[in-house]
């Protein structure tokens, strides 16, 4: 089941401010981008824009604001690949990029949770850089009375007991076992911050994040996909069957919603 969730996830995050030859934090080095589909890449610039990945290349002229965006042709899990944004005399190079499946860690506190926080996190920790295919992004947590054109993050980085530790106890476990049955790279982008509500978190009021029939999205408690939440622990609120995720042992659990296992991870 494929989605646009990156697609959406980028153009929220492509506006910016200058002309210059810039892309946004959540294009860079380390990235995963989501397999079966087209690959957006946008930014700013003054001048025409060239963009190369994977044997394929596209342009996109800048608008009156400098800002573009270019769509290049989808590819099937793997990697690494590098992609080349160059305009005029400057050059950007996004290197080691998988292709994968995406996920929005989306949530309040419970998804907030590090994995250093929780039983068996230091075991976890330990084995963090086995995971060479899962991917980690931050978005840190600011805030403003105005939706901000830009995201801040540190971007994206390799799984290692260094950047795991901090990282959504939740959507690190999910990932992680996700990795492991789907057997693609996967990419986890953690956008989580106590007592805010799902509104705060998406363009739209809370809907920018909504996939059509049959697509994935993130709830305001946990990673979840139509037809049935994919949730930590606690509470699986959802239609059809859920999977509860159990934080302590990472282990998963088949169930239909609501149901209760263990602590409870959401509202």
């Amino acid at each position: 089941m494929q989605n646009s969730i990156l697609v959406a996830a980028v153009g929220l995050f492509c506006a910016a401010s200058v002309a210059e030859l810039e892309l946004p934090p959540l294009l860079g080095n380390q990235m995963v981008v989501q397999r079966r589909q087209a690959v957006a890449v946008c930014g700013t610039a003054d001048a025409p824009v060239r963009v190369e990945m994977g044997g394929a290349s596209a342009t996109a002229a800048p608008g009156d604001d400098g800002r573009w965006s270019a769509s290049l042709p989808a590819l099937p899990a793997g990697g690494p690949h590098t992609i080349t944004v160059s305009s005029g005399d400057e050059v950007v190079t996004i290197k080691n990029v998988l292709v994968g499946d995406v996920w929005v860690c989306s949530g309040q506190s419970n998804m907030f949770w590090r994995l250093e926080q929780t039983d068996r996190g230091s075991e976890f920790m330990e084995s963090a850089s086995d995971l060479k295919n899962v991917r980690l992004f931050q978005m840190q947590k600011t805030w403003s009375r105005i939706p901000e054109e830009r995201v801040q993050s540190i971007g994206w980085r390799m799984s290692s007991p260094a950047t795991a530790k901090r990282f959504s106890a939740v959507g690190y476990h999910f990932g992680r076992i996700l990795n492991a049955e789907a057997g693609v790279p996967i990419g986890l982008i953690q956008s989580a911050w106590g007592g805010t509500p799902a509104e705060a978190r998406g363009r739209g009021g809370g809907r920018g994040w909504e996939g059509g029939g049959g697509g994935r999205r993130v709830g305001a408690g946990g990673v979840a996909r139509l037809g049935g939440w994919w949730k930590a622990g606690g509470w699986a609120w959802g239609g059809g069957a859920g999977i509860g995720l159990g934080v302590a042992d990472g282990s998963l659990a088949a169930g239909s919603g609501p149901r209760k296992d263990g602590m409870a991870m959401g509202y």
